[in-house]
């Protein structure tokens, strides 16, 4: 019996035991699993549509913006963050007084893209009007079959839509923005029989000498063309039109407007200063002699010349807006956009070196780092080989170009790259080598000619050599 109770006192204890070494498993808790922290994504930015009417001139009476019939048209949307969200910018021309939704559509995401949210075109009202006439007053089924004088009531009217699309917190998103216009002078109509145009200003030509505009081939004649990016550096020379002249009796205020294209509110002067009120020109837009470049533009019109220095400026694209107000606050505005760059192009000669011996076919490797590039040029002495942008890199990356140097004589030469921007910027890259085509060959083809000569020495030495032997051989045979 005291063996069996000692059996169970020392089975107890070690249960004990194994319990105080054995680990303890935590009870069961709804406590979720710790994860990382997941950083808030920004809200997407909220796009904001401008549109420019170059020239137009808004009535205070009928708040329309009357404009003559080639009309340039700028198209910008900001804040620049915001270009990463648009699936579609159109730009919708809608006769507001026919039964048409819409007239055209132009799509012009392309280019805001390419420009980094902007874009400028050119609008000949003459074509759309043309059409429309046509189909209103034709006869069913192939047009409406109006009368004259109600076609001619509604030719004039339009509406320009800016309708973009982009991805919001929601999901895709639409927004737009509309202006309404009453067109003028359209060719070969008489509408101004219909609705003459009796403001001060009619007409206004905003520019700047000397320039330099990118070249961009219309999608077909007439209706509408991509104006190209404007380039300056330098001191250049801002000029404005206004007609007719009568217009100046009229003048209230004249003011210019510099600012970035993507900061309509950040006002600059023409040195590069800033203000806070754009520049009043109203005391120096006259009527007299002008000279916005020499032996290009001059002559006696009612505006203005003045000089803006872009090397005051940093780099970028800039709205730059002439305002006429008469003295009835009717206003007239012409924008343009323009790329100040006073920045040259990087190049650079990787290959060969410079001062390095050549022969044969050379390869020319070199690099370009530029963002408006125009051409480059290759010149080996001085024949010269001219590449346009799209032919070449500029993005930094190697360019190989080749030529053959037995085509030159044996000697130094020199070898010059040549890159030009849209600004006019120049930036160049030299370099001198030393062509050995001449001598190499000369001592190849001496070694060639001594190793044959020797092969050929030998091979007669042995000959003779047998024939000799075999004569000596005969003639002591003989004499035995």
């Amino acid at each position: 019996m005291r063996k069996a109770w000692t059996l169970v006192l020392s089975l107890c204890l070690l249960a004990i035991a194994i319990s105080a070494i054995s680990p303890t498993w935590p009870e069961a808790r709804a406590t979720a699993f710790p994860r990382p922290m997941e950083m808030a994504k920004p809200a997407p930015a909220e796009p904001v549509i401008h549109v420019s009417l170059s020239p137009s001139y808004f009535d205070t009476t009928d708040l329309y913006f009357h404009i003559p019939s080639k009309t340039n048209i700028t198209v910008s949307i900001t804040p620049p963050e915001a270009l990463e969200s648009l699936e579609a910018v159109d730009l919708v021309l809608i006769p507001t007084k026919t039964p048409f939704e819409y007239w055209d559509s132009l799509p012009l995401l392309p280019i805001v893209r390419a420009r980094g949210g902007w874009a400028e075109v050119e609008i000949d009202w003459g074509s759309f009007i043309y059409g429309l006439n046509l189909t209103l007053i034709s006869p069913p089924p192939v047009g409406l079959g109006w009368t004259w004088d109600e076609t001619v009531a509604a030719l004039p009217y339009w509406d320009i839509m800016v309708n973009i699309t982009y991805r919001g917190p929601g999901g895709l998103t639409w927004k737009a923005k509309t202006v309404s216009l009453i067109v003028h002078h359209a060719p070969g109509f008489l509408l101004e029989d219909y609705y003459p145009w009796k403001a001060p200003a009619r007409w206004m030509e905003l520019g700047m000498r000397p320039k330099r505009e990118e070249s961009i081939r219309p999608r077909a004649p007439g209706e509408w063309r991509v104006i190209g990016r404007r380039f300056g550096r330098q001191v250049r020379n801002l000029y404005w039109i206004i007609s007719p002249q009568e217009a100046e009796d009229y003048e209230q205020a004249v003011y210019l407007f510099i600012s970035p294209w993507d900061r309509p509110n950040e006002l600059y002067d023409v040195d590069g200063k800033p203000r806070t009120a754009p520049l009043d020109l109203t005391a120096h837009t006259k009527w007299g002699y002008w000279i916005a470049e020499a032996n290009v533009l001059f002559g006696y019109w009612y505006g203005y010349v003045i000089a803006l220095d872009t090397t005051k400026f940093p780099d970028g694209v800039y709205n730059v807006t002439v305002e006429y107000i008469d003295i009835y606050d009717n206003k007239m505005r012409y924008t343009i956009f323009i790329c100040l760059d006073n920045t040259p192009p990087e190049v650079a000669i990787l290959s060969p070196a410079d001062g390095a011996t050549v022969s044969g076919v050379v390869n020319v490797e070199f690099t370009v780092n530029e963002t408006n590039p125009l051409k480059a040029t290759i010149a080996i002495d001085l024949a010269a080989k001219e590449l346009s942008a799209g032919e070449f890199d500029s993005t930094g990356q190697k360019n190989v170009y080749t030529f053959d140097s037995t085509t030159l004589g044996d000697g130094d030469h020199s070898i010059r790259i040549e890159v030009e921007d849209l600004a006019g910027n120049v930036k160049s890259a030299l370099i001198t080598i030393e062509v050995k085509n001449v001598e190499d060959l000369l001592s190849h083809v001496y070694n060639h000619g001594q190793t044959m000569g020797l092969g050929i020495g030998t091979a007669v030495g042995l000959i003779a050599g047998v024939w000799i032997s075999v004569v000596v051989v005969k003639l002591i045979l003989r004499k035995r």
